[in-house]
């Protein structure tokens, strides 16, 4: 009887261990998982030197993580205009970009995944894939997932680069940072990669200034905004962007002039959600 009661105990301290460590397995996920939804990593590089050298190491700083403009299940529609140097229009189409709330693949550790949607690419291409600007390079397609960035010192997003709108990769990627003040400027810069036809390879340089405030209607009602003023150098050319950006909705207004002269303008004309 004895040795019963010894097994019976035995085993329920195996069944009370085995509980603990699936709770403290499963609370190390939870707090893994609030983590992720708290903070985007940067990775920088750090110079640390003692008396007789100097030497860097790879280090990591963690920025509040927001989700405000890019919460789960928004679809912005915007009016998309693309005139050329004469001013004759190249299309007049719209693009839709649907939030996911999750994070991009390509970098988990700062980015969150958009797509991108293009409901009048199959007449765009007809129209326009022999235009002349960076002729060999074809990125037509309905749809395309691409990163964003939004914390508490920076909103940044890949353009709306393919189809007609390519050029947008050798221009100011849309940003601003934080805190947000008139007059503050600051530098950033681009690599391209390979798969970019004539820019491959290129260094595209940005500058950023704060100009002030202004106001955009949106759906009837007048939006409060900041007007960045960016312009980007490379071997291709020079090229601006005007962008207003309203705290709520991100960049409502993407103004381009590229390095042809052409004119490129995205206007936010709604917000749903899905």
């Amino acid at each position: 009887m004895c040795m019963n009661y010894f097994l019976f105990f035995v085993f329920l301290l195996f069944v009370s261990h085995h509980k603990v460590a699936s709770q403290n397995q499963s609370l190390e996920e939870s707090v893994l998982t609030k983590q992720d939804k708290l903070f985007d990593v940067e990775k920088i590089l750090r110079v640390v030197s003692s008396d007789d050298s100097t030497w860097t190491e790879h280090c990591e700083r963690k920025i509040p993580k927001v989700r405000t403009i890019f919460k789960a299940g928004r679809k912005y529609c915007y009016k998309a205009t693309y005139v050329d140097k004469d001013k004759d229009t190249l299309s007049h189409s719209f693009v839709f970009l649907k939030t996911t709330g999750e994070r991009w693949e390509d970098q988990p550790e700062s980015q969150d995944l958009v797509y991108y949607e293009f409901p009048n690419y199959q007449t765009d291409s007809m129209r326009l894939v022999n235009h002349y600007i960076n002729k060999k390079l074809q990125l037509w397609t309905r749809e395309r997932g691409e990163g964003v960035v939004e914390n508490a010192e920076w909103v940044w997003m890949h353009p709306i680069r393919v189809n007609q709108y390519k050029f947008t990769e050798v221009a100011p990627f849309p940003e601003i940072q934080r805190p947000i003040q008139k007059g503050k400027k600051w530098v950033n810069s681009i690599n391209v990669i390979d798969g970019w036809g004539d820019w491959n390879g290129l260094t595209v340089k940005c500058r950023y200034c704060i100009l002030g405030q202004t106001s955009f209607e949106l759906e009837g009602s007048k939006v409060a905004c900041w007007v960045i003023k960016s312009t980007s150098k490379c071997s291709a050319g020079k090229s601006k962007l005007i962008t207003l950006f309203n705290e709520d909705f991100g960049f409502v207004k993407m103004e381009y002039q590229n390095y042809e002269k052409e004119s490129l303008v995205f206007e936010l004309i709604g917000v749903e959600s899905y």
